[in-house]
């Protein structure tokens, strides 16, 4: 949202997206592209489409029936010699499209962050399995009390209807790390106080956890919306002279087994 993709796409690669300017639309498209549809798309112009699989995972509208989607009147299509239809799966994670979403939403949520003043962040990450922005972990330092919540409840705001879950935790768990996150959640956390629940916000007419009868219903004063979660999982600030030490294997040991297991074991179960 507001993101050039080219950008997106350059970013993940190192370097610019080289592009050309299409003859009939006058907008940009990849160079070395293996094939380029270029068309218009008139506003209000609908046909009925799929059902196809979704970004989540599952198919629009329920598979039901087809989907009115905007029509494209095709002007031209370009194609390389011998051309390679490529294309991403719209199926349940884990799948490209998810993969790259995640690269992209991270940035922009973290960018987000620093505009809005949040100090500290020292990483976040979009889970492909949260499919789309759905599944958000945040990385800070601990500056102030209710730095977590501040943090979690600005992330959780990530335009596009996202967000439905957001995850605070602080700079020694690695936020693209599912089991340290897991254990922040489950040893920092407090159900009873570190979980809130927002109300009414903004969500994509996309998403499978609402019923279709919600969905379909024209009522402009009524608009769709659904919750969201924040859950802060940094420890208490007001106690941080007392917070509990960890235990961990020391890394000349961790070095040692590393060296003598790592064919067994994974990276991740050592402390």
């Amino acid at each position: 949202w507001g993101a050039s993709e080219y950008d997106r796409a350059g970013g993940i690669k190192g370097e610019p997206i080289e592009v050309i300017e299409g003859p009939h639309t006058g907008l940009p498209f990849p160079a070395r592209a293996e094939i380029v549809i270029e068309g218009e798309i008139h506003p209000g112009e609908l046909v009925d489409e799929g059902p196809f699989g979704e970004w989540h995972g599952y198919y629009a509208n329920s598979g039901l029936s087809p989907v009115p989607e905007p029509a494209i009147r095709v002007k031209a299509i370009h194609y390389r010699d011998n051309p390679i239809l490529t294309c991403s799966q719209m199926a349940v994670p884990p799948n490209t499209l998810n993969l790259m979403q995640a690269m992209a939403d991270s940035v922009a949520i973290r960018r987000r962050l620093e505009e809005y003043g949040v100090p500290g962040v020292k990483g976040v990450w979009t889970y492909y399995g949260g499919t789309g922005g759905l599944f958000n972990v945040i990385s800070i330092e601990q500056a102030y009390t209710g730095h977590g919540r501040q943090a979690g409840l600005l992330a959780s705001q990530y335009p596009g209807g996202m967000g439905a879950y957001t995850v605070v935790v602080e700079e020694d768990i690695d936020p693209s790390n599912l089991e340290q996150v897991v254990w922040a959640m489950v040893t920092r956390a407090q159900p009873d106080r570190s979980i809130q629940v927002l109300p009414s916000c903004h969500v994509t007419n996309c998403s499978p956890a609402i019923r279709l009868g919600e969905k379909n219903r024209d009522d402009k004063e009524m608009p769709l919306t659904a919750g969201r979660v924040v859950i802060d999982a940094c420890r208490d600030y007001t106690w941080k002279e007392d917070w509990y030490p960890m235990a961990k294997v020391s890394s000349r040991l961790r070095a040692d087994i590393e060296e003598k297991w790592q064919s067994v074991l994974s990276k991740q179960y050592i402390g």
